[in-house]
């Protein structure tokens, strides 16, 4: 990529350097080159240092044997025990480390870009995804006929275990506005003067003041019926070996 900025490589040397170089060449090749609505902001954006423990399972691929072939699901999920090793995750953030690339980047960039602190801006729900990532996308269809409660129950976990995220989000005050230059899902970008609330209190971001979004593109094979029972209805309680 670096020969791609009017024929310049990289002029930094160190890694960390070197990535923040990139991030500001590539926004000025942007601005030359895709004259789109996208605006390039005089900003530089620090983020949180939060840490996810994630939910107890990996997915797994198996690599195309071809150059320009598609890797296939390996399903780590392929009987209803195998559900026991899924866990809620627990979100961790680390302030000291945070404060420091703060400190850092204000020394490195306040005289030529305005740096700023922000949380979570991106909100975005994938349940089927996840699901199908540690399943199979043929499985998860067979599913929706074989194992209807299996698929049910873990859906109704994945919807309890992103509500205690966004929970833990809201508790450790890690939420920030995302009605600006933040992109989300395929929607563009998330200037509006609708958010934040009247309300709005800027030492607490709430949910209400942010946008979000959530899909379930996995079900485009199949029918409105379906899409409702496994998507859109979620079900109180979940599968008890879960728990």
């Amino acid at each position: 990529m670096a020969g791609t900025f009017a024929g310049k490589g990289l002029a930094c040397e160190g890694e960390e350097a070197r990535g923040i170089e990139r991030a500001l060449l590539e926004r000025i090749y942007y601005y030359q080159h895709f004259q789109d609505d996208t605006v390039i902001e005089k900003e530089w954006i620090v983020r949180k240092v939060i840490r996810n423990s994630g939910w107890g399972l990996q997915a797994s691929h198996i690599p195309s044997t071809t150059a320009r072939g598609s890797w296939k699901f390996d399903p780590v999920i392929r009987e209803p025990s195998d559900l026991k090793q899924l866990r809620f995750p627990e979100i961790i953030y680390d302030e000291e480390a945070t404060m420091q690339e703060l400190e850092h980047a204000q020394d490195l960039l306040g005289d030529i870009l305005d740096v700023s602190l922000k949380g979570v801006t991106h909100l975005a729900y994938h349940l089927m995804q996840q699901y199908t990532d540690w399943r199979g996308l043929e499985e998860t269809m067979f599913d929706m006929y074989d194992r209807p409660q299996m698929l049910h129950d873990t859906m109704a976990f994945l919807q309890e275990g992103h509500s205690r995220v966004l929970q833990q989000y809201i508790d450790q005050n890690l939420l920030s506005l995302n009605n600006d230059g933040t992109y989300h899902s395929s929607g563009g970008n998330g200037y509006t003067d609708e958010l934040p609330k009247p309300d709005f209190d800027p030492e607490q971001v709430r949910p209400c003041d942010v946008w979000a979004s959530a899909e379930s593109q996995e079900l485009a094979q199949v029918g409105p019926r379906q899409h409702a029972e496994f998507a859109l209805s979620m079900r109180s309680g979940y599968w008890p070996p879960l728990a």
